[in-house]
């Protein structure tokens, strides 16, 4: 890694790594791993900074040092961060660092990776996302995040630059867009539906948005395709413990409900069951055999459809529903803003379906009931809906659901 940034430092000293809320050279990045590799105590593996420039100074050091890097989600407590030092001492053999995985709570589980385990597959996927030395990728939230990491160490490598703010404000990221000429936006789906909705009409012009999902919904891109025609999306589905298992354009997905695209090169999908495995060389360590994330699917033809987690599904009286396609018709509603699902359940009722609605404004809540009874089947429908102010998110962009039953508690 250091080698790698020496070359481009070589050449593209006054380069920006950081453009943006930061600006920072590669030369002065390089200088700065440098100095944090003479200075830090590589006793300590987890990285608890909250800057951004510090985050990536600090874990590109101590890869450089062998010293098992962990970056710190921004919630984690003085426990669990000595609960992670403590595990280091039960690191494979082959792991180079370790990344939190970014479910939808907020419970971390520690992963291990090789550097190679990324990097491998790293000039794959810049070639399907269509990042060069010249991209200038944005990315909202910090590197704690594996997304944000994958991305961020791939394009640091090529010589690229980072755009990167931890402000959740679309306004402010059109903004910064502007300022700075991006070219690729990393988003998920829960930004994507703010970009869709509060954007300028310019503002997406020959930009390429990369979203990860199990599920996008084709409502949501043909929103997105409407007000930004010159827009490109470019949508992977995968793992924590997997890295990428299949991609595909946005545009295709019309007409193709549930797919998720083709899969990736050198990896291996099989269905048994209904669940989908995968074999790649590209997993954390540990994963020698298939693997199975808890979903379900189907291939036809070598593309991949997914129908889902178990917890996408909910059975409720005997009839089972999938709570995402249920949603995607919810969101057609002219008085809802957002909407999300889950199953819970019930002693009394065995598993009961809840929705949570936000709506465009407080006084439509009669308006709304009155659609959804016209458009829903009882026994085809959420068994509970909730009117709510807004649909909490994790630092990383995902639904607290965690956040979102306590509030209905």
């Amino acid at each position: 890694m250091l080698e790698s940034l020496k070359t481009i430092v070589k050449t593209n000293s006054d380069k920006k790594l950081f453009d943006g809320d930061l600006e920072v050279s590669y030369g002065e990045f390089y200088n700065l791993v440098r100095q944090d590799m003479a200075s830090q105590d590589n006793r300590k593996h987890v990285i608890s900074t909250h800057s951004l420039l510090n985050q990536l100074v600090r874990f590109v050091s101590k890869l450089c040092q062998k010293a098992l890097p962990i970056i710190c989600k921004p919630n984690l407590t003085h426990n669990e961060i000595s609960r992670l030092e403590k595990e280091v001492q039960y690191a494979p053999q082959l792991a180079d660092f370790g990344v939190l995985s970014s479910g939808t709570t907020a419970d971390a589980k520690l992963l291990w990776r090789s550097f190679a385990s990324w990097s491998d597959f790293f000039s794959i996927q810049n070639a399907y996302f269509s990042v060069t030395s010249n991209s200038r990728l944005f990315i909202q939230g910090d590197f704690s995040f594996t997304g944000n990491l994958n991305l961020a160490l791939s394009l640091l490598l090529l010589g690229g630059t980072l755009v990167v703010t931890q402000k959740n404000s679309v306004k402010y990221w059109q903004t910064l867009w502007e300022k700075t000429g991006v070219t690729h936006l990393y988003l998920l789906p829960s930004y994507l539906k703010l970009v869709e909705q509060y954007s300028k009409e310019t503002a997406l012009d020959n930009k390429t948005i990369i979203t990860s999902s199990q599920y996008v919904s084709d409502s949501l891109l043909e929103g997105l395709y409407i007000k930004h025609p010159k827009v490109s999306v470019k949508i992977f589905y995968g793992a924590s413990e997997l890295n990428y298992v299949s991609w595909y354009d946005g545009r295709d997905i019309r007409d193709k409900p549930q797919y998720v695209g083709e899969i990736v090169p050198n990896v291996a999908v099989r269905i048994k069951e209904g669940r989908i495995f995968v074999k790649t060389p590209y997993s954390i360590c540990g994963l020698s055999s298939e693997y199975c994330a808890g979903d379900y699917g189907e291939l036809i033809d070598g593309k991949l459809y997914l129908f889902g987690r178990g917890g996408d599904w909910c059975n409720q009286s005997g009839i089972k529903l999938y709570l995402p396609r249920l949603i995607e018709k919810i969101k057609t509603c002219p008085y809802i803003k957002d909407a999300v699902a889950f199953t819970k359940e019930s002693q009394s009722h065995g598993q009961e379906s809840h929705c949570c609605i936000v709506l465009i404004e407080n006084q439509m809540e009669q308006e709304c009931l009155k659609w959804l009874s016209e458009h829903f089947e009882k026994k085809y429908g959420f068994k509970h809906y909730h009117i709510v102010s807004k649909i909490p998110l994790m630092p990383s962009g995902k639904i607290d659901y965690q956040q979102l039953k306590r509030q209905l508690a």
